[in-house]
C-alpha cells in the first residue's frame, strides 16, 4: 500500500502540536481505506 503524495504534503504543512483530520471522502481518496463496497464484495 503506497501512501499518496497528497498525504504527506498536508503532513508536513500541519503544525506539530495539531492534529490532521480525514474526512471518509479525503481517506479514500489518499488511499488509506477501500470502503465498505470492497469488504461487502470480500468472500
Amino acid at each position: 500500500m503506497d501512501i499518496k503524495p497528497g498525504l504527506w504534503q498536508r503532513a508536513m504543512e500541519t503544525a506539530a502540536d495539531r492534529l490532521a483530520y480525514l474526512s471518509v471522502k479525503e481517506m479514500r481518496d489518499f488511499a488509506l481505506t477501500t470502503g465498505a463496497e470492497a469488504a461487502a464484495a470480500a468472500p
